[in-house]
């Protein structure tokens, strides 16, 4: 996504703004620094997020908790791991 190669959860969570991004599928571990890094804000800047695909590892609730609790938050959190996985 960005040329560093590295994530920079400030860039992307001001490209989910900008895009009007509204899917992301990744994995639990990919997208938990995400969570903490918006939680100062109230997740005002992934409020486009509806849906949510986590995978390839089992998710840890408490770590999304702040998200879902929100009240910028609309969306679902789906998951995606399963047997495959297992």
């Amino acid at each position: 996504l960005f040329e560093s190669g590295m994530y920079d959860y400030n860039k992307m969570s001001d490209y989910v703004n900008v895009h009007k991004i509204t899917s992301i599928n990744c994995t639990p571990s990919g997208f938990y620094p995400l969570v903490d890094y918006n939680e100062r804000t109230n997740f005002s800047r992934l409020i486009t997020l509806k849906h949510i695909f986590l995978g390839g590892e089992s998710i840890n609730c408490k770590k999304l908790k702040p998200l879902v609790k929100s009240i910028n938050f609309k969306g679902e959190i789906i998951n995606t791991y399963g047997p495959t996985e297992c």
